[in-house]
């Protein structure tokens, strides 16, 4: 049920929710739960249309210079915009909360947040598809609010914005080192992640991760390919797919599981343990398995002529890696030309992994470099960029290569899926 600190409707008004910076990817999902729960709401953003605002139909969205200031408003503040472009509301008389501590006070149930460098999302999406009366809040744009036994959210290690959640059962699907912006190392990335797992009531988590293996909890589940594992996975390639032998205490079971790469295979293994950890049945989890979906923008594949093309939102170094062995061990692609075109995602991430970029993308046959997404909080020249495309040796991307019997495939987490989708 939904919490009664947030229950909108009172003896004679039902109160608007105003969210800033509405067309992010959690905001986004956000305002898909609230309106299924009932209540109304508004809010504003950037302009431009983004794949987020798929679910946001008939929602009014003003433009950033244009906020709405009403003491009837209660105002859900996103990440991007808090203490900068709604100091009025803040300082003023209005209502508001952040983003992370209003989804953390949302509903009433079992709350289960899915976290990790890599993977969360499809993690997020997976256990959505599989997990009955459930409530979801997805990291590319999709939400869906009810009065169930579960809350799922994916929550990112970022500025250190899970720590404001408190779930009942955390996942961690890895541990690596990302967003230089903000952790020194690995070890200042698991630290974060080691102070969120010691408060939960169960960690659920990859024990092939060498590093997430080493996260402390009162009550750990671990998962992988390793026999130490509490849920221990073994696998054959198959036709579309794989046949994953799982041994879950004294269960064994099979499941034909239709996502190529290891990492995939990893994703679906974390919500199987997560489904069986509560209760949820083998017979269940195979009758139900034909649910699965992918994320927006997650190996999203189109086929034109001789031609493949793929939309993937691969941006760190080690993502683009599992990608690249996934579509490898694809029969599909048996013997076509494999080209990357790569959007580097922020200055900082680029500059840091600049060799593994450029290892891992010369592993692809060929590969076009497409203009730097640049993040809002960085600053960054056209003199920086251009020593980065010198640093990384690769062509530049303009328009797509004339090219026959290829997978072509689109890799980055900024705007790169608007050349992908002009492609008819």
């Amino acid at each position: 049920m939904v919490k009664n600190g947030f229950n909108a409707y009172n003896l004679l008004v039902i109160i608007m929710y105003y969210l800033v910076g509405i067309k992010g990817s959690g905001m986004a999902s956000l305002a898909q739960i609230l309106r299924d729960l009932g209540y109304k709401v508004t809010g504003c953003d950037v302009e431009g249309d983004f794949y987020t605002c798929d679910g946001l139909s008939g929602i009014e969205i003003d433009s950033l210079e244009n906020i709405k200031y009403d003491d009837n408003y209660v105002y859900i503040i996103g990440n991007l915009y808090f203490n900068s472009d709604i100091s009025k509301v803040i300082k003023g008389r209005y209502e508001y909360y952040s983003y992370p501590f209003f989804v953390n006070n949302l509903f009433d149930c079992i709350n289960i947040a899915i976290s990790g460098t890599h993977g969360k999302t499809t993690t997020t999406k997976f256990l959505s598809c599989l997990l009955p009366n459930a409530s979801y809040l997805i990291g590319d744009s999709e939400g869906y609010g009810m009065e169930g036994d579960y809350f799922i959210y994916e929550a990112c290690e970022y500025k250190d914005n899970f720590l404001n959640y408190t779930p009942d059962i955390l996942y961690v699907g890895n541990i690596d080192y990302d967003h230089p912006d903000y952790f020194k190392d690995i070890d200042d990335t698991f630290k974060s992640f080691n102070e969120l797992s010691k408060r939960v009531k169960i960690l659920i988590t990859n024990g092939d991760d060498k590093t997430a293996l080493n996260l402390e909890s009162k009550n750990k589940i671990t998962f992988g390919f390793n026999n130490t594992n509490d849920c221990v996975c073994n696998y054959e390639i198959i036709d579309g797919g794989y046949l994953l032998k799982i041994k879950y205490k004294n269960e064994n079971i099979e499941i034909k599981y239709p996502y190529y790469g290891k990492h995939m295979i990893y994703n679906f293994l974390g919500v199987y343990t997560i489904l069986r950890t509560l209760g949820i049945s083998n017979k269940y989890i195979v009758d139900n398995i034909d649910k699965l979906t992918l994320p927006k923008r997650r190996s999203a594949t189109k086929m034109i002529g001789t031609n493949y093309y793929i939309c993937d939102y691969a941006h760190h170094p080690n993502e683009i890696l599992s990608f690249y062995k996934g579509i490898v061990e694809n029969p599909l692609f048996k013997g076509l030309f494999k080209v990357a075109i790569f959007e580097a995602h922020t200055i900082s991430r680029l500059q840091t992994y600049i060799m593994e970029y450029k290892n891992v993308l010369s592993k692809f046959d060929d590969c076009y470099i497409y203009d730097i997404f640049t993040s809002p909080r960085e600053k960054a020249s056209a003199e920086t960029k251009d020593k980065l495309y010198t640093a990384l040796g690769f062509k530049r991307y303009y328009e797509l290569p004339r090219l026959s019997n290829s997978v072509i495939c689109f890799l980055g987490a900024g705007n790169i899926d608007c050349e992908f989708n002009k492609i008819k």
